[in-house]
């Protein structure tokens, strides 16, 4: 800067410059001509809403001197204005030009910061470049500074004081040139007096050059014009040194904002991480997990984390967690639980290479997921090697897990028998298997009503293994578990067995016990197989007893006709056998016997009528898959067993009877009665 231009008189330049002039507090309106020109804004007439505790600074006022100087020294330029702005005693004091020496220590507190220009004062200098306010209409929010103009706007004051229609200036400078072209030129483009932005001038500058000029005559002009001419030049330089520092300054102010705002987040992080949080902050990957938590306005701020403002965001940033945590444990029960379902599928592929009909009867993979010693050790807390590896172990004992699991089946069906039979069989509880054995006990499915499913045969009933959708009401770690386990439970016998929900002890054991009774035999100790080999056999007794050719059922023939068509009440205590069915003889036992076995025998060799008859049901020897026979036939087919282009009989080889499906005692047979002497003929 030239020594002429800085020896101008400052109070010219300030009536050479026009500076809006504002309310210099809440109270009071300024009314000296330092602080209109300073540009001090404060909005009169509105309530200032302000953080803290009431009255915080009331006694700052008595304190002494000597230590309001020193903590004027400390303060930033813009807390200084505020100061300022509270009451007529410290505006007073702020705004005197004795004060300078407050305002150059507070300046000095920001690094690079140039001194203000000469045509603006101190408090003017820190009102432009730290207040956001439009200049001209007190808008809030104004972060544009134009620099040469040492002033800010909001885009509609924008459009009302600054034109890009030169229309006016090119009047004002060609009476100044005189009418002189070559003078006229210089004045607009070389040796400016008006000041410009971005092409635009500012209309208030254009009226006042043009009184002021008007206003002087002769050496007055001369030196008038010299002023204007240096005072654009100090404007432009001002402008581009301002415009540098304040890009430099915003990217270390944005570096610190950014430095609080990670310092917030990381006190965030470690108070999440002393709630209990830590295993789901650690499985996230660090800027996923970032992006989540500053979703919350709260801790999206460049301050340190507070109680106070903990408090405020805590409830948000759990219920954030909390869904981490869910997703968190989704991905790690689904991948240990496959990882289960692989090594069981594994273990049993090595140990027990082609299924039976006997395999339906194992707990399938969500029984075993089910297990405590399972399901503790996946929902573990630990790396997952560390995990697979105790799960081989688990693996390994396989047997005493299945063992366990029929002895706790076993006794669920004893205490549903127990309940319904009374005590009559008290003593035979102690032994499951013995007293499951026993020919009166049977169940019914509540699913599809089939009754008299006995024990272990029971455990193959399709209905009873079935997936459930967990109750939202436990713990929510335990419902993900379950919800796990159900996405890999993908066919019935992976499926958890239900037997104890879904069967009820038999409606008719009235009939069953009026129906051994008859064979001879005590319904408290005769088991199935005695009952099945005493080779009894029974006639209707009614009305229609007078036709010669009648029916001959087994036991458990007349048990399911008597269920079935009889309409026998399940509550009645007492029933009569012999007003529905009478004992034949043991002669004729016999003749409906081997007819019977012929029928059977004479069913197998036709055309493998077991095999075709779409009402069984087979499994897969290669896989734990079951369904009706076409539909088995195709999946050996179609599945990865190699019998893509297999004979038949090696695609029967892969098919087995399921259990469930197995014939309820013999077929019925038709006796003659009138060629009793000659023993009868199948009919």
């Amino acid at each position: 800067m030239s020594a002429d231009v800085a020896s101008i008189d400052l109070q010219v330049v300030k009536s050479l410059t026009p500076q809006p002039t504002f309310d210099m507090s809440i109270r009071a309106r300024a009314d000296s001509s330092d602080a209109t020109a300073s540009g001090l804004i404060s909005l009169p007439g509105i309530r200032r809403h302000l953080r803290g505790r009431r009255g915080g600074l009331k006694d700052m006022p008595a304190m002494p001197l000597d230590i309001l100087f020193e903590i004027f020294g400390f303060m930033h330029p813009r807390d200084l204005l505020n100061l300022a702005r509270t009451t007529r005693n410290f505006r007073t004091l702020l705004m005197s030009k004795r004060s300078t020496s407050f305002w150059k220590e507070a300046r000095k507190q920001i690094e690079g910061l140039p001194k203000p220009p000469y045509y603006l004062s101190e408090p003017a200098y820190a009102n432009l470049l730290f207040f956001p306010h439009c200049h001209n209409c007190l808008k809030s929010n104004i972060h544009t500074v134009i620099w040469v103009f040492s002033a800010r706007y909001c885009r509609s004051c924008q459009k009302d004081l600054l034109t890009t229609n030169h229309k006016d200036m090119d009047d004002v400078l060609w009476k100044i040139a005189d009418g002189n072209p070559s003078e006229w030129n210089d004045l607009r483009y070389r040796s400016q007096i008006f000041r410009r932005y971005n092409g635009k001038i500012f209309k208030p500058e254009v009226e006042m050059i043009h009184t002021q000029w008007a206003a002087r005559d002769g050496d007055e002009k001369d030196a008038y014009l010299n002023e204007r001419k240096a005072f654009v030049v100090v404007c432009r330089e001002y402008a581009q040194l301002l415009s540098e520092w304040k890009e430099e300054y915003q990217t270390i102010k944005s570096a610190e904002l950014d430095s609080l705002r990670l310092e917030r987040l990381s006190s965030v992080k470690v108070r999440l991480r002393e709630e209990g949080w830590g295993h789901a902050l650690d499985d996230i990957n660090t800027y996923t997990l970032d992006r989540r938590l500053l979703t919350v306005k709260a801790l999206n701020r460049a301050s340190k984390l507070t109680d106070q403002a903990w408090k405020i965001m805590r409830t948000s940033l759990i219920g954030i967690m909390t869904t981490i945590n869910e997703e968190r444990l989704d991905r790690k029960y689904n991948a240990r639980l496959k990882y289960l379902k692989e090594a069981i599928q594994t273990y049993r592929a090595s140990h027990f290479p082609r299924r039976t009909a006997e395999s339906d009867r194992e707990p399938g993979f969500a029984e075993f997921a089910h297990l405590p010693d399972f399901r503790d050790l996946i929902m573990q807390e630990e790396p997952d090697d560390i995990v697979q590896a105790s799960l081989l172990s688990l693996i390994d004992d396989i047997p005493n897990y299945t063992a366990a699991w029929v002895y706790r089946n076993e006794e669920v069906f004893v205490q549903k028998a127990l309940t319904q039979l009374g005590g009559d069989f008290e003593d035979l509880s102690t032994d499951p298997p013995a007293f499951l054995e026993l020919a009166i006990v049977s169940f019914t499915c509540t699913q599809c009503r089939r009754p008299r499913l006995r024990w272990p045969g029971i455990l193959t009933h399709p209905c009873l293994r079935r997936s459930y959708v967990p109750n939202d009401t436990v713990d929510s770690a335990i419902n993900k578990y379950e919800l796990a386990i159900l996405c890999h439970t993908n066919n019935v016998y992976d499926a958890p067995f239900q037997g104890e929900e879904l069967t009820v002890f038999d409606h008719h054991v009235n009939v069953t016990r009026a129906v051994i009774l008859a064979c001879g035999l005590d319904p408290t100790t005769a088991t199935y197989d005695e009952v099945e080999g005493c080779g009894a056999r029974f006639a209707p007794s009614n009305t229609l007893a007078a036709a010669s050719r009648k029916p001959i059922y087994d036991w458990q023939g007349v048990v399911r006709y008597l269920s079935n068509n009889q309409g026998i009440s399940a509550g009645r205590e007492e029933f009569e056998l012999s007003d529905h069915f009478e004992r034949v003889s043991d002669a004729e036992a016999a003749t409906a016997i081997k007819h019977g076995s012929c029928a059977e025998s004479n069913t197998a060799k036709t055309q493998h009528a077991v095999s075709c008859n779409d009402r069984r049901v087979f499994g897969c020897t290669a896989c734990p898959t079951w369904g009706y026979h076409p539909a088995m036939w195709s999946h050996v087919q179609d599945n990865k067993h190699g019998c893509r282009r297999a004979p038949a009989a090696v695609i029967r080889s892969f098919l087995y009877l399921h259990e469930d499906s197995k014939p309820q005692g013999a077929p019925v047979v038709f006796l003659d009665f009138a060629s009793r002497g000659a023993g009868g003929f199948l009919s």
